[in-house]
């Protein structure tokens, strides 16, 4: 399974849907503009499957 380097902003270092999700949701709702960790070696799936999930919630929002 491929792995990326993924850029993520948060408190905790690992790669946990929740950590990442809220992670992210942070960066989408503007509050966290610099670099506090970089998640490493998350498979292509679980990235994918966090963004998706993320949009699909930010639209009930719109």
């Amino acid at each position: 399974m491929m792995k990326s380097n993924y850029t993520c902003y948060g408190k905790y270092i690992g790669y946990k849907e929740k950590t990442i999700e809220i992670a992210n949701k942070m960066i989408f709702l503007g509050y966290k503009k610099d670099e506090i960790v970089k998640v490493t070696d998350i498979p292509y799936p679980i990235i994918d499957k966090l963004e998706s999930s993320i949009k699909n919630k930010n639209s009930i929002f719109n």
